[in-house]
């Protein structure tokens, strides 16, 4: 994309998704204000085990993005999106006048990240631990929905055999190049519709018959937070107590059952669901119930 305006260019995903790789081969590197704070651990001679010598070229790196910012140029930084800092810094990159461009990359599973960091391990790179990537995974995946709609451009690859482009937005609207992208499907609504302000979705909760009453407004509560992410105020649909209603997380059960959702936010109120369904407002037909059976795996 070309502009003559500043631009903030973020390179995100899961570790081992390849967003340096992309960063070098794909014409990027002609941008040489970077920020990334393990390739400043390297250049400082660090080791990437030592807490000591992450916490600086962590620093570091703070400090060039300040710089950076300050000096109105533009410049580059990898997230793999999963903590609030990254929302903080785009936020302060907009109030400070920059354009925010998103290249994303994903992977098919947290199994491959996986092995892509342990291959980078055995070729002299950095690791990190597997339970970590597994969590990142969902993390990273998750908050792709809230900070896409925040970039003024984003571009969506999955590089799970080769880097293949999914879906672009521009000018306020996406377009979709692949449909069969496995992990973006299951977001691809939440994504899109978020840039867009769409929602076409409502999504019942029923809850089962033996939950006290007494117990029904925490419950309420509790989901509202452990999908606060993803949908709004949560809402009785009736006269029933034990039914509650939301718009939008039209696939939620897919993304827990795929692992591209942080199941532990979840378990207060997963045993407490009978039955989940959406409805499509616009294409009825194609709504979808989902029993019992899919929470299994998840509890």
């Amino acid at each position: 994309m070309e502009n003559n305006n500043k631009i903030y260019t973020l390179f995100a995903g899961v570790n081992g998704a390849g967003k340096t790789t992309i960063y070098r081969t794909m014409g990027f590197d002609e941008n040489e204000n970077r920020v990334n704070a393990d390739e400043i651990l390297v250049a400082n001679g660090g080791d990437w085990s030592n807490r000591e010598d992450q916490i600086k070229a962590g620093r570091e790196a703070l400090r060039r993005l300040d710089s950076f910012i300050k000096q109105g140029v533009s410049f580059n930084q990898e997230s793999i999106l999963t903590g609030q800092t990254i929302l903080r810094t785009i936020e302060k990159v907009k109030e400070n006048g920059f354009l925010v461009n998103l290249y994303y990359i994903g992977l098919n599973s947290p199994e491959l990240a996986i092995e892509r960091v342990k291959r980078r391990v055995a070729n002299g790179g950095h690791g990190i631990p597997e339970d970590v990537i597994r969590k990142r995974y969902a993390t990273s995946l998750d908050m792709l929905t809230r900070v896409a709609q925040l970039c003024d451009f984003v571009v969506v690859y999955d590089n799970s055999k080769a880097y293949n482009k999914i879906a672009r937005y521009e000018n306020g609207s996406w377009t979709l190049y692949n449909e069969e992208c496995r992990w973006f499907k299951l977001l691809n609504n939440r994504v899109i519709n978020a840039n867009e302000g769409v929602c076409m979705y409502r999504t019942i909760i029923e809850l089962k018959k033996d939950v006290p009453t007494d117990l029904l407004s925490q419950l309420k509560e509790n989901i509202e937070a452990a999908f606060s992410n993803r949908v709004g105020t949560v809402k009785n649909t009736g006269t029933d107590p034990h039914h509650f209603v939301f718009a939008g997380g039209e696939d939620e059960f897919g993304c827990l059952e795929f692992g591209m959702l942080c199941v532990e936010d979840q378990h207060d109120v997963i045993p407490y669901i009978e039955s989940w369904s959406w409805v499509d407002e616009e294409c009825p037909d194609e709504s979808c119930n989902m029993l019992e059976e899919i929470l299994i795996s998840v509890r």
